[in-house]
């Protein structure tokens, strides 16, 4: 079955149609996105002012920390203790 001039067109259109919506939604994410990491950022300024002071800890990282470490922060007194949390702690292992 080969396109007409006229199948053609309609589906050009549809297509520009679809991109213009699909533009529309990204552009409303985005702007969601950017206001909801500006709350996020006044929020863990406000919790962990000093954390984000850190070099390489912004307001996501300071937030996972955060969420990480719950009602009791004192329980991640080191690194080691906050690998162990994450499950990320090196297991001893047999060498055979």
């Amino acid at each position: 079955m080969a396109l007409t001039c006229d199948a053609l067109s309609v589906a050009l259109v549809s297509l520009q149609t679809a991109l213009r919506l699909l533009a529309k939604r990204w552009k409303a994410l985005n702007e969601a996105l950017r206001e909801l990491d500006a709350h996020l950022a006044r929020l863990t300024k406000k919790a962990v002012p000093r954390l984000l002071d850190r070099f390489g800890a912004g307001p996501q990282t300071a937030a996972t920390l955060l969420v990480a470490a719950g009602d009791t922060p004192t329980r991640l007194h080191s690194e080691a203790a906050l690998a162990a949390l994450c499950v990320t702690s090196p297991l001893q292992a047999s060498s055979g």
